[in-house]
């Protein structure tokens, strides 16, 4: 008799074309974290979101990097002056750099990449172990008792059309016990173009 397979876990197709076409970008997406420190900003995965966000914090970040450069000059007019032009060169990478990772994410496009997918650690872009498994879930069918149920007459079925197809497989009359409705070889039973199941009475005439 044969032992009744138990339903697994079933991966999707797609899990690893997935990860993969975010991993292509991490090479582009390291170019703008390098730029943003190299500006001395501090760059971590937060500021990686925000640079796809509003860039709020960014932009605060910005205004006290350039206030505190500013303030080692004594003179309050060359003082304001150097501040105004560090908030503007500073706002300047920023947006820049968010242009460029907009377009690297391909933001707007049907299947934009997901900015959770990346981590940016000690300067370093790699992809997040926590989307990583919110991938492999969202990707992962689990057993659940209709599942389960749906999967055990599905193995019955198969069991079925095995033993009939076994079972005329040595009569020469026959190509198939159980084939499809373009099947030109005589058979005792097929699905037709609707998915019908249709029994051809007449050729039990060879067994």
């Amino acid at each position: 008799m044969t032992k009744q397979t138990s339903m697994e876990p079933i991966k999707k197709d797609g899990l690893v074309i997935e990860i993969n076409r975010h991993k292509l970008q991490i090479e582009k997406i390291q170019q703008i974290v390098n730029d943003m420190l190299n500006e001395g900003f501090n760059f971590s995965s937060d500021e990686l979101k925000d640079l796809r966000g509003d860039c709020n914090s960014l932009h605060k970040q910005a205004v006290d990097m350039a206030r505190k450069d500013a303030s080692r000059i004594k003179v309050l007019f060359f003082r304001n002056k150097d501040y105004e032009e560090a908030v503007k060169h500073l706002q300047c990478v920023i947006n820049n750099n968010a242009g460029k990772l907009y377009t690297v994410l391909r933001s707007g496009a049907l299947h934009p990449l997901d900015i959770d997918a990346y981590e940016v650690k000690d300067g370093t872009v790699t992809i997040s172990s926590a989307w990583l498994s919110r991938k492999e879930e969202e990707f992962t069918i689990r057993p659940t008792p209709e599942r389960i149920k749906a999967h055990e007459l599905v193995q019955k079925l198969k069991k079925a059309i095995d033993e009939l197809n076994d079972f005329v497989s040595g009569n020469p009359y026959f190509g198939k016990g159980f084939s499809y409705i373009n099947d030109e070889r005589r058979c005792l039973c097929r699905l037709t173009e609707e998915g019908e199941f249709y029994v051809e009475d007449e050729n039990f005439e060879y067994i």
